[in-house]
């Protein structure tokens, strides 16, 4: 692995974690959506944070939130290039004990929107 991509990864080690504790309470909803818009974002400047840029910093900043609002409403955590976050606070590892999904409702009570898995559409500038 190159330095580059270890620094990027010890990087969002710690970013994702930050993110994580700064978004635990937000409804589920919000956290699909916030997901969803910094997708969007690193798709279209992903290369910028690969190789560097002028919208570097905002996608790793957009990377490191989409990847830690997806990791508290993914039961059982997520796992991006070998390494994992998830809503239970000190987990490491996506095969650990984890405590049941919620079912239909998040801790609050309210119902979870059930989201398919989608692509996220390319615009025709980047074709």
């Amino acid at each position: 692995m190159s330095p580059a991509n270890q620094l990027l990864l010890d990087s969002l080690s710690l970013a994702v974690a930050l993110r994580i504790e700064e978004l635990r309470d937000r409804p589920a909803d919000q956290l699909s959506a916030l997901a969803t818009t910094t997708g969007q974002q690193v798709a279209q400047h992903g290369d910028d944070l690969q190789f560097g840029g002028e919208h570097c910093a905002t996608t790793f900043n957009a990377l490191a939130t989409g990847l830690a609002a997806a990791a508290l409403v993914a039961w059982g955590g997520i796992t991006f290039c070998g390494l994992h976050w998830c809503a239970t606070r000190y987990c490491s590892d996506p095969d650990a004990d984890h405590p049941g999904p919620t079912s239909a409702t998040d801790p609050g009570g309210r119902p979870r929107p059930v989201r398919q898995i989608e692509d996220v559409p390319a615009s025709g500038a980047l074709l």
